[in-house]
C-alpha cells in the first residue's frame, strides 16, 4: 500500500489492487492550493473546512462520514467516535478515529484528535504499520500529548500532521519539536510504500 500526504491532514492511500483512499481533503482556504486529486473512497473525521471537502476529490463512490465499519474492494476501514476537544466535544465536536487495512497493512488516521485516547481508542488504534498524528496543538493534542499517544499506541511509523509550516498560518506549533522529540527520519518526498516506513517519518509536501 503505498501513502501519500497531500497537506495538512490529507493523505492518500493507494493498495496494490488499485483502490484509493483520501482521507481529510481540505479546502483552497488552507493554504495548500486547491486540491487536486481522484479516489474511490473518501474518509471525513469532522465537518470543518480543513478536513471536510469531499468536492476537491474527483471519482469518489463512497464518503465515510461516520463511525462504522465498511467493506470497499480490498480494503476494510473501520471508524471509531472521538472527541475534537479534551471536554468531551463541548468545545469542538466529535471526530472519527479511522482504521484502514489492505495488502495486509494498517494505517491509522487520527484526524483532530484532541484528548488522550481512552483505553478502548488506544486498543483501537494501536499496533498500526502507520499511524497519522496530529501534533501542532491548539486544535488538536500538543507535541508533548503526541508523542504519549505515539509511545502507547506502538505502531511501527509515524508521520506527524496538522503543524504551521510555509502553507499553513494556522496558530499551531510547527513540527520541528516532535520531530527532533521523535528522532525522525525525513523524506524529501511526499509518498512512499508503508513497508518503507520503519521510524518516525516527516514526509515533504513539494512534490504532491
Amino acid at each position: 500500500m503505498k501513502l501519500q500526504w497531500m497537506g495538512h491532514a490529507c493523505f492518500k492511500l493507494t493498495t496494490q489492487g488499485g483502490t484509493r483512499i483520501v482521507v481529510d481533503p481540505y479546502d483552497a482556504s488552507v493554504g495548500y492550493g486547491k486540491l487536486q486529486t481522484d479516489a474511490d473512497v473518501v474518509i471525513t473525521s469532522h465537518k470543518h473546512h480543513d478536513h471536510c471537502c469531499p468536492d476537491a476529490v474527483k471519482g469518489c463512490r463512497k464518503l465515510i462520514d461516520e463511525a462504522g465499519e465498511y467493506e470497499f474492494d480490498d480494503v476494510k476501514i473501520e471508524t471509531v467516535p472521538s472527541f475534537h476537544d479534551d471536554a468531551g466535544g463541548s468545545k469542538r465536536g466529535l471526530n472519527l478515529l479511522s482504521r484502514i487495512t489492505a495488502d495486509g497493512q494498517t494505517v491509522v488516521h487520527l484526524g483532530d484528535l484532541g484528548h488522550v485516547p481512552d483505553k478502548e481508542q488506544l486498543s483501537f488504534i494501536s499496533n498500526a504499520d502507520v499511524l497519522l498524528l496530529p501534533v501542532g496543538g491548539f486544535y488538536t493534542i500538543d507535541t508533548s500529548t503526541a508523542l504519549k499517544v505515539m509511545k502507547a499506541a506502538k505502531p511501527v511509523a509515524c508521520v506527524p500532521m496538522h503543524y504551521k509550516n510555509e502553507c499553513c498560518g494556522f496558530p499551531i506549533s510547527t513540527v520541528d519539536e516532535f520531530a527532533r522529540a521523535a528522532n525522525a527520519v525525513r523524506l524529501n518526498r511526499s509518498e512512499a510504500e508503508v513497508s518503507e516506513l520503519k521510524n518516525a517519518v516527516i514526509l515533504s509536501w513539494e512534490n504532491r
